[in-house]
């Protein structure tokens, strides 16, 4: 949507660089008391994302740093132990509205933008 929203704005948007980066890289790693009863912990909770790891993360791309940012693992409910690097970009996307609890992480944005979207389409794209 993005992506679409850009190409409205911009015509040739192939000069645009752009990241995105998803919630799931920043879900803390559950104990392993939760994690027996993952179907219980409430993912969509500000504590259970790792807001510090997000405003680091965010701080060293607009320095145009390289970041590591994890993998998150579903099946075992923590960081999967891989890492990607992500390369700095003169667009970066945070999909998710959760994280702008925390006033830190909405101060670092230059535009926030809130897609209003039926429920359906939310889930189809949260997966």
């Amino acid at each position: 949507m993005i992506k679409e929203l850009l190409l409205s704005i911009k015509q040739d948007t192939s000069s645009i660089h752009t990241k995105t980066l998803q919630k799931d890289s920043f879900y803390r790693s559950l104990s392993d008391e939760h994690s027996t009863n993952a179907q219980d912990y409430n993912f969509d909770h500000p504590d259970s994302f790792n807001t510090e790891l997000l405003l680091s993360c965010m701080e060293t791309l607009k320095k145009g740093q390289l970041a590591n940012i994890s993998d998150y693992d579903y099946m075992i409910h923590k960081s999967s132990g891989s890492i990607r690097m992500v390369n700095p970009s003169e667009v970066i996307i945070l999909e998710v509205i959760i994280v702008l609890h925390d006033s830190k992480v909405g101060d670092m944005m230059n535009i926030k933008i809130f897609v209003d979207s039926n429920s359906l389409l939310i889930i189809i794209y949260s997966r």
